[in-house]
């Protein structure tokens, strides 16, 4: 069955589209900078329109270099301040967006309420991390956001965004999705800035989701979370999966956040940034309070994003040690013990672990065997796995073959799949769209390619 020449085609047509809000007269301006203190002889004749020089959008990306590169698979972020952009032109946009009618219910549609923005990607500095991060077929997703923090909000929870409101219990270690926060005037803590928790992107508890007896320190502030206090015009890009939330605005100011969504399109097949040194380096203390605990994980995402296969050698003493430490409370030691058995090629170990009660033993085995070699053996033993075993390992060899890119041996088994619960239902729309049979319009779903990777 082909993508294209199909005779039938389904429409499926979002419920919910935000009415974009109907612009009022242009407001004179608050304070700050003025059209007559940025250039005497522009006028702002439309609405929306910045008359500033704007950067040329055809110059080269600006690419991270291999350093800047380990601390975001270590950190999960990166804050950059774009090199073309003048100050007054941040300054637009903040004074811009105070000026227009419920300026924080634009949502998706701010870009058409303020094209101006669409200058900042083409920034060369946040174009360049954009390459680096996602490969230069990268893609911006339609849902977006504005978030407004006046002065006495209060602080979020510590939280992951879901995917458009499907709670997905399992995510994605490989960088397939980014946010982009653009914060157009200069943000300090008192301003309600927004804080992460390093490393965190990799890890499957989620700190609102988990119910069970494990601890769960993803919702609890930590001595070593960061926060995103910043110039004007600064972009923070993180990881999609990575734990933060906005805290609470103690000054008298407005805080705006514009937040952006950008997903890769392709498996990357070599480095994308300025990557001087391919072959990987281990992670040392100095780099992080967690280095010990991700250097596996960074290793093979590293080599990942290479091109390359991530092995490792164990000694046999070691497995009896790391086994035991796939049952420890921890999180970061669990995490710690999967990888370094699943790139060592120890997954009949972590196949077991799929059948755990536990949801977080069962994820940390998936999550490991999905970023370890994958296996003919080990994908025809997980196929056959799908014809009686529980629908919560069904969900987890589903996603497991996915991020194998052996999805097409899921077509043989779509009888015992159709039963699975929401998660492998949602999988299946990206079946549907690869196959042709399903059309997307006017839908702010996951794109086909982060659901299903079909083909090494």
């Amino acid at each position: 069955m082909s993508r294209t020449g199909q005779n039938r085609k389904f429409t499926y047509v979002s419920k919910s589209q935000q009415p974009l809000p109907q612009p009022q007269q242009p407001q004179p301006q608050r304070g700050g900078a003025t059209p007559s203190s940025f250039a005497q002889t522009q006028a702002y004749t439309k609405p929306h329109e910045f008359h500033g020089p704007l950067p040329e959008t055809d110059a080269p990306p600006l690419l991270l270099s291999d350093e800047q590169m380990r601390s975001f698979l270590l950190r999960g972020y990166i804050v950059l301040q774009p090199s073309s952009l003048p100050a007054a032109f941040h300054e637009y946009i903040s004074q811009k967006m105070q000026s227009l009618p419920d300026s924080d219910k634009y949502g998706n549609n701010c870009l058409p309420a303020l094209p101006a923005l669409n200058q900042v990607f083409a920034d060369p500095t946040i174009k360049g991390a954009l390459v680096s991060l996602l490969g230069p077929k990268f893609g911006m997703q339609p849902h977006k956001a504005v978030h407004l923090s006046p002065p006495g909000k209060g602080p979020q929870q510590w939280h992951r965004d879901t995917f458009w409101g499907y709670k997905l219990p399992l995510r994605y270690p490989k960088p397939w999705m980014m946010m982009g926060m653009y914060y157009p005037q200069a943000t300090t803590v008192q301003m309600g800035a927004t804080a992460a928790k390093p490393g965190t992107q990799y890890y499957t508890m989620d700190p609102k989701r988990y119910q069970g007896n494990l601890p769960n320190h993803a919702k609890e502030d930590d001595p070593m979370d960061t926060n995103f206090s910043c110039p004007a015009g600064s972009v923070a890009f993180i990881h999609y999966d990575l734990i933060h939330k906005g805290t609470a605005n103690k000054s008298q100011s407005l805080r705006y956040m514009f937040k952006f969504q950008f997903y890769r399109t392709e498996q990357p097949t070599t480095p994308t940034w300025n990557c001087t040194t391919p072959e990987w380096s281990p992670l040392v203390a100095t780099e992080g309070p967690h280095s010990k605990f991700l250097e596996p994980v960074c290793h093979s995402i590293w080599n990942w994003l290479c091109g390359k296969v991530t092995t490792e050698t164990l000694e046999d003493a070691e497995v009896p040690g790391l086994v035991s430490q796939l049952d420890s409370p921890s999180e970061k030691s669990r995490f710690y013990a999967a990888f370094r058995l699943g790139l060592s090629g120890k997954l009949d170990i972590l196949f077991t672990r799929l059948l755990h009660s536990d949801e977080q033993m069962r994820f940390c085995a998936a999550y490991a065997i999905a970023c370890s070699p994958s296996s003919a053996s080990g994908a025809e033993t997980l196929t056959e796995w799908l014809k009686d075993k529980p629908k919560e390992t069904k969900m987890l060899i589903v996603w497991i073959l996915s991020e194998w890119g052996m999805s097409h041996l899921l077509l043989r088994k779509l009888d015992t799949l159709v039963k699975v619960r929401e998660y492998v239902q949602f999988l299946f729309i990206g079946f549907l769209v690869f196959l042709g049979i399903l059309e997307l319009k006017n839908v702010t779903l996951a794109p086909v390619h982060l659901l299903v990777r079909v083909g090494p």
